[in-house]
């Protein structure tokens, strides 16, 4: 079986401080690792909230995130591995 190698923007997608890697998977095809991680992205999404209240006033926020176990968990079961980089 050939492996091939998929490359996403790590810094973006897991956080700044996870281990630097690469998703790899037998039989991989671009076209169709693009779908997978588009899908995975749509369905590890949380909302996240976040209030403050101080003397001069507050704020409120809101907005959705990736949850980077929910994208992992995600692509796990299409069959990807996180491979991370030995450099």
């Amino acid at each position: 079986m050939r492996w091939t190698l998929a490359a996403i923007g790590v810094s973006t997608l897991m956080g700044g401080c996870a281990a630097q890697g690469l998703w790899v998977k037998p039989d991989f095809e671009q076209g169709r690792f693009a779908q997978d991680r588009y899908a995975c992205m749509q369905q590890g999404q949380v909302p996240v909230s976040n209030t403050a209240i101080n003397a001069y006033g507050g704020y409120a926020q809101s907005t959705i995130a990736v949850s980077p176990d929910m994208f992992a968990a995600c692509m796990n079961a299409k069959g990807y591995r996180w491979r991370v980089n030995k450099n």
